[in-house]
């Protein structure tokens, strides 16, 4: 986990050694960790596990399969993916991504919720344990909601040189290489492409 973050970071600002990011995610985790070594740190292991998995993992999961079949373009998703492995994506993918995993990861959501309303709260925990629980959910869905309608909040932490932008991968591109990129709304000019080898050029 700590190489994923520090990979990740190093990615969007690359003068960061990545001994100190390392450093700094190691500390910041020992010091979460810190609370589920008490004696109530089951029970916060406990809260923490049931409104990640139960609620926002699983709410996050319909929602970018609802994204991804609705307002993003599916279609150009199976060229992609045709590109990248061979075959493009069979329907049942599509009728999978677009109409059953939304209603199977919504219903989930909506039944944890009655029962947990009905059972008056989850696990008999006191209100304050509670209202931190769905804070936890709440906040996962306000880092969607801030980066949906207000995504010049991240693309101002990007740094130039930083990260790894992806360059459009359709048959289209592959056609026309020189058409920019679709993925990054790269301009034609601005494509910069390796310089050719001389055994490259005989070949």
């Amino acid at each position: 986990m700590v190489e994923a973050f520090a990979t990740i970071v190093h990615d969007q600002w690359p003068t960061y050694p990545n001994w100190a990011i390392a450093a700094v995610a190691s500390v910041l985790c020992f010091l979460i960790g810190l609370t589920y070594s008490t004696q109530g740190g089951y029970f916060m292991m406990d809260l923490v596990d049931h409104f990640c998995s139960n609620y926002a993992l699983v709410f996050l999961t319909g929602l970018e399969c609802f994204v991804v079949g609705w307002l993003g373009d599916i279609q150009g998703l199976s060229k992609d993916v045709e590109v990248t492995l061979g075959p493009g994506l069979a329907k049942v993918w599509v009728v999978c991504i677009k109409y059953i995993d939304p209603a199977i990861c919504f219903l989930i959501v909506l039944y944890n919720i009655v029962k947990d309303f009905a059972d008056g709260g989850y696990e008999g925990y006191p209100a304050g344990s509670q209202a931190f629980g769905w804070l936890i959910f709440i906040g996962f869905g306000a880092i969607v909601a801030v980066g949906a309608f207000f995504p010049q909040i991240f693309l101002a932490l990007q740094t130039d040189g930083g990260g790894i932008q992806l360059e459009e991968s359709s048959d289209e591109a592959l056609d026309n290489p020189a058409s920019g990129s679709v993925v990054t709304g790269t301009p034609p000019s601005a494509v910069v492409h390796p310089p050719v080898t001389a055994a490259e050029d005989k070949i």
